[in-house]
């Protein structure tokens, strides 16, 4: 009878052997040749390092230090921007006043210039209407620049 290992059957007979037990192993390891039976006689060796295996860890980890400076500097960004957001919206609701002062003394003048009596008061909210002009202007360019200065954060 034909002894086959891992339990295979026997083809000779149709039968199958019995389980091997660890006695029964080594008998059998003594019938075949010891070299055949390598993982039950000898030790397995230590597996060796890969230093390739380790580069591939080292390049995931550049990868994902590199991945979350880029993740901090994103919302470094949308921090800034929002922050530029915000300096926007206080100079547009600035410039809303100022453009409501030059609304209400135009209105102002253009009801007083016919009255030759207050000819000085006209002139005042005239030059209050230019004063307000000027400033709305200013706060426009700053806006611009705002935006300016965040589209350029967005690009980077």
């Amino acid at each position: 009878m034909g002894i086959y290992r891992n339990n295979l059957k026997n083809r000779e007979f149709g039968k199958e052997d019995p389980q091997n037990f660890c006695s029964q192993r080594a008998t059998i390891a003594e019938w075949q040749d010891a070299s055949e039976n390598k993982n039950y006689e000898v030790n397995p060796t230590q597996p060796k390092t890969d230093s390739s295996s380790c580069f591939g860890i080292r390049l995931c980890l550049s990868v994902l230090f590199v991945f979350s400076l880029c993740s901090a500097t994103l919302a470094q960004k949308e921090s800034q921007a929002r922050l530029i957001d915000l300096q926007i919206q206080e100079l547009q609701e600035k410039k809303l006043g100022f453009e409501a002062k030059v609304v209400r003394h135009e209105n102002l003048a253009d009801r007083l210039q016919f009255n030759d009596e207050i000819y000085l008061e006209t002139r005042r909210h005239i030059q209050l209407v230019d004063e307000n002009r000027i400033k709305a202007e200013a706060v426009q360019q700053e806006i611009d620049r705002l935006q300016a200065e965040k589209e350029l954060i967005l690009k980077r």
